[in-house]
């Protein structure tokens, strides 16, 4: 009898498969009807086709154990539905089919807004088939995988919802019977819908269905299914009572290794406390929940009324609890009753058209269809003014409305990672002390912000934790979190934690990018649910590429959100391009303008004549016809230019009030005196500052568009108050030139920031200083910031970096490019990253050639691998440019003793990319190199990072060695942090690559219990990256010891994290893994679909290492397949690969597995071609290549000391023997390999 599993031929009378222990048949203590597999599959029906006259398909939906599902449309009424198809099996029941129309009679009768409907049950040819209501949106199931622990509120309301539609149905005397996450859709509203009441038996129709058969899915099912008695209403009560604790825990009470093992729990087992697995729960909830899960029913709520009140009751003091409290409003926003004075608002006229237009999108977006939109203008167009006039009006008009904005910096923003996101974000969470004291902001705009601190902080604690110290600094988080927690809440217990945890704790250098952009999208998610939002972003075409990737990643995500984007930029300057490569925002606009349509606001296209009469008539005048002409004339209606014309036109008395306070014309005006441009008017109005002032702009203008008056005040040595009033007053007030930023608090002092009115002014003033005038400048402001941000340069780098760089002090310049480097790193913005530090190499080869610089460079060159991993992969030749140059420097500098940390790392690297001889060669000059000396750790980590090259080529033991030296010293405590560093625990990795090496040697028990080890370490460290290692080795070393349950949930869980985490490597794993067993299941052309798919993203990503064992898994689905041509195309794959990077640990398989192809072939022509000589010939000619490729991989094993591949070898040899008549050299080959072993004979 073959095993449905593992396929293993068994003797009939076996009960269970000798190799998994699968049942394949049932026992007399368990009925055929508990254990009943079904063969037969569904009917396909394919997209487009019309089924049953009526239904035409759209697309398939998913399929579970009564057929598939696809979503169709009714052509008669114009609707689209679920068309579930139901298994030739069930359809060849009638008892199931009588069952299936007497139950959905009384489905049918239920109406509620909390339950799908169900409409027909029809039989079209042989097949039956069930239509109901067709629901788009997540099944719970999914929904809780990808969110994983659901707020208690969340919780608390899709249960209500499903309480209230099971309340309906028991009303009507409907139980559901299978409930379960699967069986509940959250609708595109967030509401819950109940399907599947088709397989509900009326509580009125008792006998229908037969006695002792269990219905139900084992997670979910009541004690009294799992003994296949009668369910009722509390049976569905214990379901939900599941289903409540896997929201709130983010894991079902009960698990076990097969179904058997489940359900015997949910009979025997006390589930544990919700609450010691989520704090977050409250007590009078946790009980609720274990009541539900009571095992004798008479324990339970008795109906679902009484949950449902009690539920209520929860949820009416949890939502008290949850409110935030009122906290004592901060000092700078009760200092005056009426709030610290509004800025003065910019000239704003004649832009209604445009307004309106913004005003549509808004609406939209408040509607739950969140929009991105874009001003377009060049500089002085007036589109600042216009997104200030927008904010200001969408504020008065929505009270409710949340406005956050940043922008991008024109001197530093191309290597200033998400500095407009980070903006954002920063307001969103309280920073709104210094905007609101300098007039940025208005007191009621601070407020908001201020009073959103709570949701806020709480959606970054639950949806985004890695964002902070990245996009919100912890320390702000949590003083800010302060105001509205007494600080006993459990979330703000949770954030102090978690801020003091990652303060402990170097940046996790494998948090890939995609996953911030996810968290970073869920925060926004959840605050737009609470309140609408308006987020801004001005002068894009300064936008770096994280930014823009960032912006694209939000803009899809945010269509189904109260959420509009605004951005800003000139469409020249990212027309032109940047470093003769596309402008970063223009594929995103490209791709926008698909998703969008109409997403962009002309500002330019404003009628100039109509901009010039709104201007002038903003103040009383008798300027007539003739001047608003000739002043049109002037200006073309270009915005800035026409208002800094109008004010120096009033400056020098050319236009003066008369006795009644109008403006009219001067007598001194005469139009061919006055500038024909802006930046001739610009010229005029710089002329008129005194000295003084002059010089404080022009030392401004080297900071850049903003600048710090501390900076300025000691250039000019000037008290920091005197410049402060002339800043605030003068140049802000009287010249209109500059306006206050806001307040930076640094450690020890606080900086006063300003604002050019205008980048054309910085320009001007900027472009009038020489070259030498510059570098001095730049040298004196770059020395007195770094003096006033003291430890806290690492905040500037790029703008210090700049300035030392212009000032021609190169050492400090690439010193500032490295940290600018790293920070990006940290950011996870490696293009930025990449473009830091091949700028420092480049100013390093400016200095002279010392081992200092030497170094540097060397060091420069290893951190450079990791961002151009990251965006090219490992096979770039960028890469191993990198790496030869570190190897050059590290020999000439003389291979010193400081440097081995760094070449541990290089090591660890050549291993990634299948360079395994490079990397042990290395290693061991480092070992060679630590001999004595006082940190170990180096030798160490280099003995762990060899475990993997060792195993690798073939040499078991000597990995194993490798391993054990690491576990032996593994202080999860003190070692645990080095997986930041490194990006995976290298506890971990010792314990998995040892497990492999041990069962190769011959010994899977002890392999079975080192990857066990590993796994439970992994999940305990809870190390993301560590766990998707962890389980994608716990997948093979199944699949090597013959234990194939699980494995398909194993992969599956991989692939979940990886996607989530943007592990693309480990997500591929998952892929290819859960296509491996589809296709052992005989699930073969999908299986193999997605085997390749992951086979191509890993080549896509330039994995050299793994491609060996890949390929083997791959020929053994052809060898199920029959398919013998592909798999021997693949086994050449396989040894090209073998030869190319001397990859062997899989080498002995490759040769046994080619030989089994070659059997199958030989297998093949015999059934075609019968008893003719010609063909006899030939078989025995195949079976003699499959002969020696089993010698071979005999001799292979052997020489590795891999018994267990010795052992696969020899049966293979043992039965192709037998085949031929030698069963007595067959059965004693086969008893010298089997006596070796001490262990495992269960595998």
């Amino acid at each position: 009898m073959k095993c449905p599993k593992c396929h293993f031929e068994n003797p009939d009378d076996t009960i269970y498969c000798g190799k998994c222990a699968t049942p394949l048949r049932p026992t007399e203590e368990i009925s055929a009807s508990h254990t009943k597999t079904l063969q037969v599959p569904t009917k396909d029906l394919t997209t487009g086709s019309t089924f049953a006259g009526r239904y035409q398909v759209i697309e398939e939906l998913g399929k579970g154990g009564m057929g598939k599902v696809y979503k169709a449309l009714d052509k008669e009424i114009k609707e689209s539905v679920a068309l579930k198809l139901l298994k030739p099996e069930i359809a060849a029941d009638e008892k199931t089919i009588e069952r299936f129309r007497n139950e959905l009679k009384y489905a049918r009768k239920i109406t509620h807004k909390n339950v799908c409907r169900m409409y027909h049950l029809s039989k079209e040819a042989d097949a039956y088939y069930i239509t109901m209501e067709y629901v788009p949106g997540e099944d719970l199931k999914s929904f809780i995988r990808r969110v994983g622990q659901l707020p208690v509120k969340k919780a608390i309301s899709i249960t209500t919802q499903v309480g209230e539609g099971l309340a309906e149905a028991h009303r009507l005397g409907v139980v559901h019977r299978d409930l379960k996450p699967q069986n509940i859709m959250i609708d595109k509203e967030g509401n819950a819908r109940i399907m599947d009441f088709g397989i509900a038996r009326s509580l009125k129709a008792k006998g229908i269905t037969e006695e002792g058969m269990i219905i139900g899915t084992p997670d979910y099912m009541s004690p009294e299914q799992v003994e296949g008695q009668e369910a009722d209403q509390r049976s569905d009560i214990y379901s939900l009572g599941i289903i409540l604790y896997e929201m709130v825990a983010g894991k079902v009470p009960f698990e076990g290794d097969s179904s058997l093992s489940i359900a015997v729990k949910h009979k025997t087992e006390i589930p544990a406390n919700p609450r010691d697995i989520n704090a977050q729960v409250p007590e009078d909830l946790s009980n609720l929940i274990l009541k539900c899960l009571e095992k004798e029913r008479e324990k339970r709520f008795q109906n679902v009324e009484e949950l449902l009140s009690e539920l209520r009751n929860i949820e009416a003091g949890f939502a008290a609890a949850a409110a935030p409290q009122q906290p004592q409003m901060p000092a700078f926003l009760i200092e005056a009753e009426e709030g610290p004075a509004e800025g003065e608002r910019p000239v704003f006229v004649a832009r209604e058209q445009e307004l309106e237009k913004l005003g549509k999108f808004l609406d939209t977006s408040l509607a739950g269809k969140g929009q991105v939109v874009f001003l377009t203008g060049e500089a002085g167009s007036g589109k600042t003014a216009l997104i200030q006039e927008f904010a200001r009006r969408a504020q008065e008009e929505h009270p409710d409305l949340i406005v956050a904005g940043g922008k991008c910096n024109a001197q530093t923003g191309i290597g200033d990672p998400y500095l407009p996101f980070i903006e954002i974000m920063s307001l969103l969470t309280g920073d709104v002390e210094a905007k609101c004291v300098a007039g940025v902001i208005t007191k009621e705009h601070a407020t908001r912000l201020w009073n959103f601190i709570p949701f806020s902080v709480k959606s970054i604690l639950d949806k985004g934790p890695d964002l902070i110290d990245i996009f919100a600094p912890g320390a702000d988080l949590v003083a800010h979190g302060e105001a509205f927690a007494s600080g006993r809440e459990p979330w703000f217990f949770s954030l102090k934690k978690l801020v003091e945890r990652k303060a402990a704790l170097p940046t996790d250098s494998s948090l890939t990018q995609t996953y911030l952009f996810e968290q970073y999208t869920r925060v926004l998610e959840a605050l737009a649910q609470q309140q609408p939002m308006l987020l801004i972003m001005d002068d894009l075409q300064w936008m770096d590429a994280g930014s823009a990737s960032l912006l694209f990643h939000l803009g899809r995500r945010m269509k189904g959100n109260r959420v509009l984007i605004v951005g800003a930029f000139r469409p020249s300057e990212v027309d032109q391009g940047r470093a003769g490569e596309r402008h970063p925002l223009e594929p995103v606009l490209h791709e926008f303008k698909l998703d969008f349509g109409d997403f962009e606001v002309e500002v330019e296209k404003a009628e100039g004549m109509q901009f010039v009469d709104a201007l002038l008539d903003t103040e009383p005048n008798r300027l007539g016809t003739a001047f608003r002409d000739m002043l049109f004339k002037q200006t073309k209606g270009h915005p800035l230019f026409t208002v800094e014309l109008l004010r120096d036109m009033q400056d020098r008395k050319l236009l003066v009030r008369d006795r009644k306070g109008q403006w009219v014309e001067g007598p001194e005006l005469n139009w061919d005196t006055l500038p024909v441009r802006v930046d001739a008017v610009i010229e005029a109005r710089i002329s008129r500052l005194t000295d003084g002032l002059r010089e404080v702009m022009t030392i401004a203008s080297v900071e850049g568009e903003e600048f710090t008056a501390e900076v300025v005040a000691r250039l000019q040595e000037i008290e920091i108050r005197k410049l402060v009033r002339h800043l605030s007053s003068e140049l802000d007030k009287q010249h209109h030139l500059v306006s206050a930023k806001g307040i930076r608090q640094l450690e020890r002092q606080r900086l006063s920031l300003y604002l050019f009115q205008h980048i054309l002014f910085q320009r001007y003033l900027y472009n009038r200083l020489d070259k030498v005038e510059r570098a001095h400048l730049h040298g004196e402001v770059g020395n007195i910031l770094e003096a006033l941000y003291g430890e806290q340069t690492d905040e500037i780098a790029v703008q210090l970096a700049r300035h030392f760089e212009e000032a021609g002090i190169t050492q400090k310049a690439t010193e500032y490019l490295q940290k600018a480097g790293q920070r990006a790193l940290q950011l996870s913005a490696h293009q930025e990253a990449i473009t830091h530090f091949n700028k420092c190499l480049n100013l390093l080869k400016t200095l002279p050639d010392t081992p200092e610089r030497a170094q540097g460079e060397l060091m420069l060159q290893l951190t450079l691998t990791v961002p151009l991993q990251a965006t090219k992969g490992l096979a770039a030749p960028e890469i191993g440019r990198a790496l030869a140059r570190v190897q050059d420097l590290y020999q000439q500098l003389g291979e010193p003793p400081q440097l081995l940390t760094a070449m541990a790392a290089l090591a660890q690297f050549y291993s990634l990319r299948a360079e395994y001889h490079k990397s042990l060669n290395l290693g061991e000059k480092i070992i060679k190199a630590s001999k004595g000396a006082e940190d170990l750790m180096p030798m160490l980590v280099s003995s762990c990072t060899a475990t993997w090259p060792f195993l690798n080529i073939g040499e078991f033991s000597k990995a194993l060695a490798s391993a054990k030296k690491w576990i032996d010293v593994y202080d999860p405590e003190q070692h645990a942090p080095l997986a930041f560093v490194y990006g995976w625990d290298l506890g971990v990795i010792a314990m998995s690559v040892g497990s492999w090496a041990l069962w190769f040697l011959g010994y899977p028990d002890q392999a079975g219990k080192g990857r066990d080890d590993s796994v439970a370490l992994a999940r305990k460290l809870d190390h993301p990256h560590t766990i998707a290692f962890a389980i994608t080795f716990d997948i093979v070393t199944r699949i090597y010891r013959g234990e194939f349950q699980g494995v398909k949930e194993l992969a599956e869980e991989l692939t979940q994290l990886a996607a989530e985490k943007g592990f693309i490597y480990w997500e591929a794993h998952g892929i290819f893994y859960y296509g491996y067993m589809q296709a052992m299941e005989e699930q073969l052309e999908e299986g193999l679909t997605k085997m390749f798919q992951a086979l191509d993203t890993l080549q896509a990503i330039g994995a050299g290492t793994c491609f060996t064992r890949l390929y083997t898994r791959i020929m053994e689905a052809y060898i199920l397949a029959r398919q013998t041509k592909k798999g021997l195309a693949i086994y050449d794959k396989a040894m090209e690969i073998l030869q190319m990077y001397d990859e062997r640990y899989c080498e002995a398989d490759l040769y046994r597995l080619k030989g089994e192809l070659l059997l199958v072939k030989a297998e093949d022509e015999k059934t075609q071609t019968g008893k003719l000589k010609k063909s006899k010939e030939k078989i025995n000619e195949i079976e003699e290549e499959a002969e020696s490729l089993f010698q071979k991989a005999l001799e292979v094993s052997r020489k590795q000391q891999a018994k267990s591949l010795e052992l696969r070898a020899t049966m293979s040899l043992a039965r192709l023997w037998q085949k031929q008549g030698k069963k007595e050299e067959a059965r004693k080959q086969l008893a010298e390999i089997y006596g070796w072993f001490t262990e495992g004979f269960d595998t």
